[in-house]
């Protein structure tokens, strides 16, 4: 009857911080929104805007998709994983699941991939760049996540909360059912058409669940009737990720960029340095913060 009330607990909790969560950075938002129109009507400005793309010296903009366009609806991920594989987790280790930990769990699963992609910084498991890559089929892919980690010595709720975490990112109906935009990405990205620059995406994706991600954001790819972005690269077509230069090196070659007159756009830092390396000018995207991004945008966008 105690466990069973802890995990009743722990289950309310989880909801409540979800709850509590979504309602706070609700307030945060208008908050932000208030100020910002406080500062933008009452303060004179003297900031720059974004200038027209035949007055800029870049035309170019390539931009990721996880971190800049959308993002991972974590309440949604955990309804898929289940509340009570969560509960049971937190029950038996006393502490909410991490990403830290799952990528520890998948480190030594068998992969085909010998190259390195990143996370926040974190080196991925070469499993999980396997299917973004392509170089495996998913269900390969997940048949040998659950042999792996079923024979471990893991705790059964450590298994339980892996597995199900595992299958929630690699199908691909579920996946794209945690994703969801960033608004102010979006926007962005449809100010620069607007105002003539070419845009392309250059993201590590898996080939399997792209195809439902265009599906179901139909938005997300057009603007004003025609195609938002001009050119479109995922990993899962390369079969080759970021930070490999080649897969830079292809996009430029396939939309026909220079890399003097483009802009890469990234949340992961060894991502933006690869770019770097080949002499294509690059803006970190920190903590989904679109309008750092913009202002750098402008800086990179009217200096010579």
């Amino acid at each position: 009857m105690k466990k069973f009330n802890l995990l009743a607990y722990c289950m309310i909790s989880i909801a409540c911080m979800n709850n509590f969560y979504a309602k706070a950075e609700q307030n945060t938002t208008s908050k932000k929104s208030l100020l910002s129109y406080l500062y933008t009507k009452l303060i004179p400005q003297t900031s720059m805007d974004l200038p027209l793309a035949c007055d800029a010296h870049k035309k170019a903009i390539i931009v990721d998709l996880n971190g800049v366009l959308c993002t991972t609806n974590k309440l949604r991920a955990a309804q898929i994983i289940g509340l009570d594989v969560i509960s049971a987790y937190i029950f038996r280790h006393i502490k909410l699941p991490n990403s830290t930990d799952l990528l520890k769990a998948l480190d030594q699963v068998p992969a085909l991939c010998q190259s390195d992609a990143y996370s926040q910084g974190t080196i991925l498991p070469q499993i999980m760049i396997d299917w973004k890559t392509g170089l495996q089929d998913f269900r390969d892919i997940q048949d040998q996540i659950i042999a792996h980690i079923t024979a471990s010595n893991m705790t059964t709720a450590e298994k339980n909360l892996y597995i199900q975490t595992a299958l929630m990112m690699t199908t691909p109906a579920k996946f794209i059912q945690t994703k969801q935009v960033i608004l102010e990405g979006l926007q962005l990205v449809r100010q620069l058409k607007k105002l003539g620059y070419k845009i392309y995406i250059l993201s590590n994706w898996d080939p399997s669940s792209f195809p439902l991600f265009v599906k179901n954001f139909p938005d997300f790819f057009t603007y004003e009737g025609k195609d938002l972005f001009d050119g479109i690269m995922i990993s899962g077509q390369q079969h080759v990720v970021k930070p490999e230069a080649q897969i830079y090196l292809d996009c430029l070659s396939k939309f026909n960029i220079s890399a003097s007159q483009a802009i890469f756009i990234d949340d992961t830092q060894e991502n933006i340095q690869a770019a770097q390396k080949l002499e294509i000018a690059s803006i970190l995207c920190i903590n989904k913060n679109i309008a750092q991004v913009k202002k750098q945008l402008i800086e990179l966008l009217t200096v010579a």
